[in-house]
């Protein structure tokens, strides 16, 4: 119970502290100087706007799109060109095997 009532006494003593604290005044003209700011930046203008834009986001997204995009058709002409290789290879093979029956007979 000791340390309790300490506690009480000390809280209470705190309490106190606030209750003498002076009363601050507050600025007179800190209103109209926030007004102020407030009114000279609401309408900035299209060119501010601009200016305030930080371009590193989007150029490096493009430049990702782009290793992509490139990535997607320089794998597409390889496979196209495989194909091309095969139907090729298919095709000779099967001319020469036509070929083969035909002077066979």
């Amino acid at each position: 119970m000791g340390k309790e009532k300490l506690i009480l006494d000390q809280v209470e003593k705190t309490m106190q502290t606030y209750d003498q604290l002076p009363k601050l005044e507050p600025n007179p003209y800190l209103f109209t100087r926030l007004q102020a700011i407030l009114t000279s930046k609401q309408a900035p203008g299209f060119i501010h706007m601009l200016k305030n834009i930080d371009l590193k986001p989007l150029v490096l997204s493009i430049i990702i799109i782009l290793n992509i995009l490139s990535a997607v058709y320089v794998f597409a002409e390889k496979e196209k060109s495989l194909k091309d290789q095969l139907v090729f290879s298919l095709s000779q093979d099967y001319n020469s095997t036509q070929n083969d029956t035909l002077l066979e007979n």
